[in-house]
């Protein structure tokens, strides 16, 4: 009995690892996906600087200083019993300056604009990189639970953009194949 016993716990630890074997797989992608956004994008070049061009280039998570960003601030009309605030906004509404920190731990969603070289990119290479690393704290510890995929939209201006299938491509084109459906999942995530 005692050799039945084991041999039904050998197939109860196979069809365990079985179960699980994908997940760990997938986990394993994840991982090695996070480790080449943070060896392509933690990095930031100076232009313009009369320097060696060893000194123009310096860790991103370490020389990143905090942006402004200015939004609107809505005009709100009280009303009472916790009814619905009615607001009104347009061009000629106050504004204000916030750090962006401040700014993503307040919406799940933003629009950047900027003038060329007003720290656009820098800032969302610089999202990718403390995401990939699951290094925000705070308000903004959530994020480490996302998945970051990098687009140079001016890579694109004369093709098509890539399929999300590509997407994991594009941060590195040595990274093995996505498991199957993982790019699409983390987007419906």
């Amino acid at each position: 009995h005692v050799q039945k016993m084991n041999q039904i716990l050998d197939e109860l630890k196979q069809i365990r690892e079985g179960e699980t074997g994908n997940d760990a797989a997938i986990d394993e992608f994840e991982e090695k996906y996070r480790r080449a956004v943070i060896r392509r994008l933690d990095e930031l070049q100076l232009f313009g600087v009369d320097l060696a061009s060893t000194s123009k280039r310096y860790k991103l998570s370490t020389a990143y200083v905090s942006l402004l960003v200015e939004r609107k601030t809505l005009q709100c009309e009280e009303t009472m019993h916790n009814e619905p605030r009615e607001c009104k906004g347009d061009e000629e509404d106050a504004r204000e300056s916030v750090n962006v920190e401040e700014a993503l731990a307040q919406s799940s969603r933003l629009f950047i604009r900027g003038a060329p070289g007003s720290g656009k990119t820098t800032l969302l290479q610089w999202l990718a990189v403390m995401t990939s690393a699951r290094n925000f704290k705070g308000d903004l510890k959530e994020l480490n639970n996302y998945v970051p995929f990098f687009i140079r939209l001016r890579e694109y201006a004369e093709k098509d953009l890539p399929s999300p299938d590509d997407f994991a491509n594009l941060i590195s084109e040595t990274l093995e194949s996505a498991p199957h459906s993982w790019v699409r999942s983390q987007i419906d995530s």
